[in-house]
């Protein structure tokens, strides 16, 4: 979507329109003082926590390799319980995951959050989204 957005924005210029970009959670584009419209961005790139979580799995040592693309979104990353179906991950995985998402995103992850309890990527982007508004002083 990013891609998108400064696609549109090559082409404003190129067309001499006038048009702002906030680099947070959206970027509005203006025509004109009574046009404007909102082209949302979002905050946390999900492949970029796929490549962080799968580089964590391919280190551990019950790990393997692990494409980006086989990681599905809701796939459980850790087992609850023994012989529940997941990727395998332990505590240590999400304490190195954690650590790697907060420089990736510049994010402090609370200490009251157990990563461990962040079972799938949907989870860990929606809690990484919901960070970066409270950290950055925005609303939901």
């Amino acid at each position: 979507m990013a891609n998108a957005v400064w696609f549109i924005l090559a082409w404003l210029s190129r067309e001499r329109h006038n048009y702002s970009l906030r680099q947070r959670d959206f970027a509005t584009v203006t025509w004109s003082s009574e046009t404007s419209y909102r082209l949302s961005v979002p905050l946390v790139d999900a492949h970029r926590v796929k490549q962080i979580i799968t580089g964590v799995y391919e280190r551990s040592p019950h790990g393997g390799n692990l494409a980006t693309a086989e990681l599905g979104d809701d796939e459980p990353l850790y087992s609850l319980e023994p012989d529940e179906p997941s990727l395998g991950l332990d505590s240590l995985d999400a304490v190195e995951i954690a650590t790697e998402l907060e420089e990736a995103f510049d994010v402090v992850m609370p200490a009251e959050i157990d990563p461990a309890e962040l079972r799938t990527v949907r989870q860990v982007v929606e809690m990484l989204e919901r960070l970066l508004r409270e950290q950055r002083g925005e609303g939901s």
